[in-house]
């Protein structure tokens, strides 16, 4: 499983963040947890998940935001390194995410970049306002 821990950033790098991880549960058919992931970004996607052998869960909760505030400090202060990138030899098994970037594959990314752009379809009703304009 694949937690992202991680929620740095405006919008475009929690995309980044939530894009890569889910590149990552396509390629190894991994299941894909943020639970911190920013409500405006819940709000705003409807998250087609074509695939059913991701799960992709986004919930708000505040024990989350302490575990990964915790991981921060922990890894500041005693050098705890939390995964860096994904190892295929732990798949399957727990992988905690906590910066938003070092995990990117970039040949994984690219190779299921069709299934990003459909995971990440807007809701209708931002589609509409979009189309007003």
């Amino acid at each position: 499983m694949i937690l992202v821990l991680a929620n740095e950033g405006q919008m475009c790098n929690q995309l980044l963040t939530l894009a890569s991880a889910y590149s990552l549960g396509l390629e190894y058919q991994d299941s894909v947890k943020c639970p911190i992931m920013n409500i405006k970004l819940k709000n705003s996607f409807n998250f087609t998940n074509n695939c059913q052998a991701i799960s992709i869960e986004m919930k708000e909760s505040l024990i989350w935001k302490l575990i990964a505030k915790y991981l921060k400090f922990a890894r500041k202060m005693f050098h705890f390194n939390a995964s860096e990138k994904y190892e295929v030899d732990k798949m399957g098994k727990l992988q905690i995410f906590t910066d938003w970037i070092s995990f990117k594959d970039d040949v994984v990314f690219a190779k299921h970049q069709k299934e990003i752009r459909n995971f990440f379809s807007f809701r209708d009703e931002i589609k509409e306002k979009c189309q007003k304009i």
